[in-house]
């Protein structure tokens, strides 16, 4: 009850309880607060971030602040139970970190961290791309230099590309090779 109502009052202070989506597979699927708080482990973390500019940071249910005060520019994740996006710096890169604040490796570079996509996103390290699950595991090592997200239990890789672009369309990749992979990362056909 207590850690009811202080989600309630950390709602209305930081005006951030709102729906999120969050992708499993092609469908939507909507989480309240009131969710997560059903769910949560003890020693779940939220994010922290002050509408007056001020960087942001971590607290506990208790509403004790666990990270550095201002560490982070941007977190993009709500909950954090295994790992979290952030940001150091306005425009850098998402970065995916543990419960000790190691870095374990890059968001997919778009705007915000990939979504999962049946139950894997996709991420980065040393240039390459990998999947991790929903608990920020990595399952299929970071070795690919294109990748897209699973469908129907596959995901296309390229070897050896260069992005293409077209003024009026979005980026898309050019590879010498093809190929599909299952969710352990063996090739499929």
């Amino acid at each position: 009850m207590r850690f009811l109502l202080f989600l309630a009052a950390s709602c209305s202070i930081l005006t951030a309880c709102r729906i999120q989506e969050f992708p499993s597979g092609d469908d939507f699927v909507q989480i309240t607060y009131s969710d997560i708080e059903k769910t949560a482990r003890k020693d779940t973390l939220y994010r922290s971030c002050k509408e007056n500019g001020e960087k942001c940071s971590f607290v506990n249910s208790k509403g004790r602040t666990v990270a550095s005060p201002g560490k982070y520019d941007s977190i993009y994740t709500d909950t954090f139970v295994t790992y979290a996006f952030v940001r150091a710096t306005a425009g850098s890169s998402w970065k995916a970190i543990n419960r000790k604040g190691d870095h374990l490796y890059d968001a997919y570079p778009f705007e915000k961290p990939d979504p999962l996509s049946e139950g894997l996103f996709r991420f980065t390290r040393e240039g390459r791309i990998g999947y991790a699950n929903a608990t920020g595991e990595v399952v299929v090592p970071a070795a690919y230099s294109y990748a897209e997200p699973f469908k129907n239990g596959k995901a296309r890789i390229g070897v050896i590309c260069q992005p293409v672009s077209d003024t009026n369309d979005p980026i898309t990749w050019q590879c010498n090779e093809w190929f599909y992979i299952d969710k352990t990362g063996r090739q499929v056909e």
